[in-house]
């Protein structure tokens, strides 16, 4: 194990904690520029797993049969998500561009049918992955990663690597139930053939998709109990090579038909060095000097299988890092230079500059984490303050923050549609010897519902917009799970 001599963020401070987050093995990294506010929570959702900060999606399906204990006789995660992923899919019809994994299936009125028997298997997967659903990962992306990690989970092996099916984000979450599309135990070839057509295989396709599938898990006798008696364990398939060469290519291929219209994203792959919750506070005149505080983590790939949260200290558990910087000194982005030690070879130095420009840093807009809140009031509501810092000499005509509110959908089960609602910030005051001025929104709902899907959901986002002569600027993607103020009672 390699360990970090030096982590340096060229702005004039540095960073340092370590926590290893479990990664896929070598994998090649994509072009890739931080933001991207398509993949960047997917890929945290996918790669980000354990330690500091680590999302726990991988939890469930942590072997193939995960969940037999407390699930019942024949039923593990990962067979359930794989299910769930191709009678989701299996709704679309390739030929006129309708439906594919679209996470349709999470109506009840399509929940309900009997193509769909054993849904409350269905139910409770959803209940699942309703917690990872945010305005950057809809439904349809979070069922797709589902059954890339329950293939991992099941053709783990001594003597070769796992199958890591091709993970892409962008598939859009349908507002309404799909057409009955899943085939029968009880129905005829012809019927399972046009089916499957639609859905974009042919025969041969048809057959080898339902082997690799239900080698995985089967066939489950507590729903078809005239096809085979209840199984007690898993089966992997037969054949490694056969699941590695056939199965993998159906299985992308399934998790990838979407509906016309809908542009899936590049391959996700770990990214090396990534920011994770950088934020700035303002924190006012100290003698002739003012300053800036910046604070928070590197997310930074060692090796082929883990990550490294880093701050200051070596300690894992340790609070992020911070560094003051003089708000005269312009700032626009940063690098990240890694000094690694390797206890077998001389030390080595990378530096990390996002593709050419730097991780970018906006400093006319500045959320200020620490000054806003969100509060819950379990079963009838929530509000959120939310305080940003606007440079005076932008001369900003208008500060405006849109926040994203979940709704449920009438009918869906765990899958909200997102309203947008634009709040004007008002000027509450000015930070003396700065240059900042602070500016304030306030928001509160009464809505049960709202209330039940926020308490499960803290990924929503915020955007703030400021426009004046000098242009517009926009700084998505703040987490309301950030804003750690206290809000007054």
């Amino acid at each position: 194990m390699r360990a970090f001599k030096e982590l340096l963020v060229i702005w004039g401070g540095g960073l340092l904690v370590a926590t290893p987050l479990i990664l896929p093995g070598a994998i090649a990294e994509a072009s890739y520029k931080w933001p991207n506010y398509e993949t960047d929570m997917l890929e945290e959702i996918y790669y980000q797993q354990v330690g500091r900060n680590g999302r726990r999606f991988g939890n469930f399906v942590a072997t193939c049969d995960a969940g037999a204990n407390n699930l019942g006789a024949g039923r593990t995660n990962a067979a359930e998500w794989l299910r769930l992923a191709y009678h989701d899919m299996a709704t679309g019809d390739v030929e006129i561009g309708s439906g594919g994994l679209d996470a349709s299936i999470s109506f009840k009125t399509e929940l309900d049918r009997p193509e769909n028997m054993g849904s409350f298997a269905f139910t409770e997967a959803l209940a699942i992955f309703g917690d990872f659903v945010s305005l950057h990962t809809s439904m349809a992306d979070i069922i797709a990663l589902g059954a890339v990690m329950s293939v991992t989970a099941c053709t783990v092996s001594e003597d070769r690597l796992p199958v890591y099916l091709p993970l892409r984000a962008g598939r859009v979450d349908a507002s309404w139930p799909g057409p009955a599309g899943v085939p029968e135990p009880h129905q005829d070839l012809a019927t399972y053939t046009e089916r499957f057509r639609k859905s974009g295989f042919n025969v041969s396709e048809m057959i080898a998709l339902v082997a690799c599938g239900h080698s995985l898990g089967g066939v489950n006798g507590i729903d078809n109990p005239h096809i085979v008696p209840v199984m007690d364990d898993p089966k992997l398939a037969a054949s490694p090579d056969l699941f590695r060469d056939t199965c993998s290519r159906l299985l992308e291929r399934m998790i990838d038909t979407v509906p016309q219209g809908v542009q899936l994203s590049r391959v996700i792959t770990p990214i090396s060095v990534k920011p994770d919750a950088i934020l700035m506070e303002v924190d006012g005149a100290s003698g002739n000097m003012s300053y800036m505080t910046i604070k928070g983590d590197l997310r930074v790939r060692l090796l082929s299988f883990c990550f490294y949260i880093v701050g200051r200290d070596t300690t894992p558990g340790v609070s992020p890092s911070a560094c003051a910087l003089p708000q005269a000194r312009p700032l626009s982005s940063f690098t990240v230079e890694v000094v690694d030690t390797d206890p077998a070879s001389k030390s080595t130095t990378t530096m990390h500059d996002n593709g050419g420009p730097g991780f970018p840093i906006e400093t006319a807009l500045i959320p200020q984490a620490q000054l806003s809140c969100t509060q819950i009031f379990f079963g009838s509501g929530y509000e959120m303050n939310l305080t940003v810092a606007v440079r005076d000499d932008a001369h900003f005509e208008q500060v405006l923050a849109t926040v994203h509110l979940p709704v449920a959908q009438p009918g869906s089960v765990w899958v909200p549609r997102f309203e947008p609602r634009v709040l004007t910030m008002n000027k509450t005051q000015a930070v003396a010897g700065t240059g900042y001025s602070l500016y304030t929104a306030f928001f509160t709902t009464r809505s049960a519902e709202r209330a039940r899907m926020f308490a499960a959901i803290m990924s929503y986002a915020l955007t703030g917009v400021s426009t004046g002569p000098k242009g517009n600027i926009e700084l998505p993607f703040l987490q309301w799970k950030y804003l750690r103020g206290t809000c007054p009672p």
